[in-house]
């Protein structure tokens, strides 16, 4: 009969085998699934820079002027985007206090507000910054305006 010691020791071999091939065993599994969301990752990665190329057409700015004769005067660069476009607009020339709308208007006369402010003494001698956005494809767009807010155009581009 085998000595206990020697039971023992051929049962720690034993478990010492089974163990270390169930590590490689979870280790191969583990690099497998690693290496799967690896994959699936830069797909997901390549797919969505691919579509963002295709679906993102460049948008040129388009920059219109307007002057009165009363010296009021606005500038817009008009970036499209998908059915509606971004402004900045400097407008100098406007007496300090009125109150002040800049105006998307479109081809077929609907006026969209861009945005609003109040003009301040710097306003009436330099250039006074503003953004906007307004919901008017750029093939709609028909002027810009800066108009008061009781109606007054003060000065308007031509799109």
């Amino acid at each position: 009969m085998p000595d206990q010691r020697d039971v023992d020791l051929l049962l720690d071999r034993t478990l010492s085998t089974v163990r270390g091939e169930r590590a490689r065993s979870d280790r191969r599994r583990g690099s497998v699934v690693v290496t799967g969301a690896v994959v699936l990752c830069a797909s997901a990665l390549v797919s969505g820079v691919a579509l963002g190329r295709t679906a993102a057409a460049p948008h040129v700015p388009l920059v219109l002027e307007g002057t009165t004769t009363g010296g009021v005067h606005v500038t817009a660069v008009v970036t499209p985007a998908e059915g509606w476009v971004r402004l900045a607009a400097t407008v100098d020339g406007v007496p300090d206090g009125e109150r002040c709308r800049l105006v998307v208007t479109t081809r077929t006369g609907q006026r969209h507000v861009a945005g609003n402010w109040v003009a301040s003494p710097e306003g009436a001698r330099g250039d006074t910054a503003l953004a906007g956005a307004a919901l008017v494809d750029v093939a709609d767009l028909g002027a810009v305006s800066v108009v008061t807010v009781d109606g007054r155009v003060l000065v308007s581009t031509t799109g």
